[in-house]
C-alpha cells in the first residue's frame, strides 16, 4: 500500500520553491502544518495531541529598547544617559531590570584587582573600572561570587574595541532571531551580569558634574548607579503535528509508539530557496506514506503516534516541546521513537542507522533494524552514530529516557544546499524505506522492553 506516486506528489509540494524553504517560523512552514492536516484528517486517523491535531509550542526573540536608561547620581549632579548616545552594553542579559546600588572602584579589573575582592564585598553594589576587562567572563564570575549587580566601565579615552561595543549595542537594540521560550531557570544566557561601559562623552561629563570622583581601587564612590533595562518581546506560536492510531491491546495499547520526522528546513537566504527536498519533506512525506500503510492494514497492539515536527534545523525545538510536556490523552505514555530525516537520496542498497550496534545506546529497536533491512533490499544497515545527536530522536532519547531508532539514507553534497530539489530524490528508496519502516512499526508493537543491549 505504499505508493510512489503518491510520495511523489506530496514531496514535490512541500520542497517547491514556493514554499520558500519551511522556515521556522515563516508564512510557508504554517502552509506545510495545514497540508500535513489534511492529508492525516483524510486518512481517518485520530487527533493525536490531547484531543487535538497541532502542539503549539512558542517561540520569541528580544530586543533591548531605546527606553532603557543609565542613571548617575554623584553628590547633587544627576545624569540620564540614553543607549549608543550616553552608554554602550558590552553584555547583559535579555530580561528586564532595574539595579540601582551604590558603587565600588576595582581600578583597571586586572587579576590582581580582581584577587582582592572578597566573596560578598560588593554585595547589592555596583563595581566601576577604569578599563574593559580583557577576560570578561573570568571578570564576570568573579564579581558575581562578590555579590555585584553589575560592572560599569568609566574610560575617557575613546578606546580602540569602542567601535564593536558601538556595534553590538546596536545589534541588542535590533530584534534578533526567534528562538524557544524557555524559563529563565533554564536558560544559561538570562543570568549573567550586566557590563556596561560609559561613551567617552559621557565620562567626560561625569568626571566634570563630580570633580571629587576617585577612582582608585578599592575606593567608596560618591556614586550611585541605576540601570533601568527594558526588553521588548515579540513572540509566535509554532506547532506540531500529532495523528494517533490507537492499539487494539487493553495493556500495551498505552504504551505509544512514536513515528517522527521534521517538516522544517531552513528557507531562504539572500532570495536563494533552500528547497530541503531530502532534509526533511522526503522523511515527511514518508511519514505520510507510512501513517497511510498503517491504516490500510489496521491498528497495532501499541498506539502509534505519528508526529511530524517543526524546529528542527533551529536545534531541535519541536521534539523539545514535544519531550518535555508530551500532549498526550489520559493514560498513554511514549514508549519508544522512530525517527526518520533525510530517506532519498544516495546508492539504492545504501542505509544509516542509529544507535548502531557499536553505540553504547544500542537497544531491540535497532537491533530489530538489522534484522528487518534485508527484507527491503538493504544487505546491510551502515552507522551513523556521529549523527545520534544531530536529529529529533535524541529528546526523545534523553528528556524520556526511551529507546530509538533513526533511519537515514545518509549525507551528500547538497546537504543544506539549494540544490537539495525533489528531481534528485530516489521514490523507489524511499518508498523501500517506508516499507522496511514499517515491517519495524509492526515487530515494535509487540517488542519487549528492555534495558539497553549490552555491546
Amino acid at each position: 500500500s505504499v505508493s510512489p506516486t503518491s510520495i511523489r506528489a506530496d514531496l514535490e509540494f512541500l520542497a517547491a520553491d514556493v514554499m520558500a524553504g519551511r522556515d521556522t517560523p515563516s508564512p510557508e512552514l504554517e502552509i506545510a502544518a495545514q497540508y500535513l492536516l489534511s492529508r492525516v484528517q483524510r486518512m481517518g486517523l485520530q487527533p493525536g495531541a490531547d484531543g487535538a491535531w497541532f502542539q503549539p509550542y512558542e517561540l520569541e526573540r528580544a530586543s533591548l529598547s531605546e527606553d532603557s536608561r543609565l542613571l548617575l547620581q554623584c553628590g547633587g549632579s544627576r545624569l540620564e544617559l540614553t543607549p549608543l548616545e550616553g552608554f554602550l552594553w558590552i553584555s547583559c542579559d535579555r530580561e528586564d531590570a532595574d539595579l540601582v546600588g551604590s558603587a565600588v572602584c576595582i581600578a583597571d579589573a586586572g587579576k590582581e584587582a580582581l584577587a582582592a575582592i572578597a566573596e560578598g564585598a560588593l554585595d547589592g553594589r555596583w563595581a566601576v573600572a577604569t578599563a574593559v576587562p580583557k577576560m570578561l567572563q573570568t571578570t564576570r564570575r568573579r564579581l558575581s561570587k562578590a555579590g555585584a549587580i553589575g560592572l560599569l566601565v568609566i574610560d575617557d579615552e575613546q578606546g580602540t574595541e569602542d567601535d564593536r561595543w558601538y556595534d553590538r549595542t546596536r545589534a541588542r537594540l535590533t530584534p534578533g532571531d526567534f528562538r524557544l521560550s524557555r524559563t529563565p531557570e533554564t536558560d544559561e544566557d538570562r543570568s549573567a551580569l550586566p557590563i556596561l561601559r560609559l561613551t567617552a562623552a559621557s565620562s567626560v561629563r561625569l568626571r566634570s558634574a563630580c570633580p571629587e570622583l576617585r577612582l582608585e581601587l578599592g575606593a567608596d564612590l560618591d556614586l550611585t548607579v541605576r540601570e533601568q533595562r527594558v526588553v521588548q518581546r515579540e513572540s509566535e506560536a509554532v506547532r506540531n503535528i500529532c495523528a494517533l492510531l490507537p492499539g487494539t491491546d487493553p495493556e500495551r495499547a498505552e504504551e505509544v509508539i512514536v513515528c517522527s520526522a521534521h517538516y522544517d528546513h531552513v528557507g531562504v537566504e539572500r532570495g536563494v530557496v533552500y528547497p530541503g527536498a531530502d532534509d526533511n519533506a522526503s522523511g515527511t512525506v514518508g511519514l505520510l506514506a507510512l501513517a497511510e500503510a498503517f491504516v490500510a492494514r489496521g491498528p497495532l497492539e501499541r498506539s502509534v503516534l505519528f508526529v511530524w515536527l517543526s524546529g528542527e534545523e533551529q536545534g531541535l525545538w519541536g521534539s523539545e516541546a514535544f519531550c518535555k510536556s508530551p500532549p498526550l490523552a489520559e493514560g498513554l505514555h511514549v514508549a519508544m521513537d522512530l525517527n526518520l530525516d533525510m530517506i532519498g537520496r544516495t546508492a539504492p542498497g545504501e542505509l544509516y542507522v542509529t544507535p548502531s550496534r557499536d553505540h553504547e545506546e544500542f537497544n531491540p529497536l535497532s537491533e530489530l533494524a538489522y534484522s528487518l533491512c534485508a527484507s527491503e533490499g538493504f544487505p546491510e544497515l551502515l552507522s551513523q552514530d556521529e549523527f545520534y545527536r544531530a536529529s529529533d530522536h535524541y529528546n526523545f532519547a534523553t528528556l524520556l529516557d526511551v529507546p530509538v531508532v533513526f533511519l537515514s539514507t545518509g549525507d551528500h553534497p547538497d546537504y543544506h544546499q539549494p540544490g537539495d530539489t525533489p528531481d534528485k530524490i530516489d521514490v523507489d528508496k524511499l518508498a523501500r524505506v517506508v516499507r522496511l519502516s514499517a515491517r519495524l512499526v509492526e515487530g515494535m508493537a509487540t517488542i519487549e522492553l528492555v534495558e539497553p543491549v549490552a555491546r
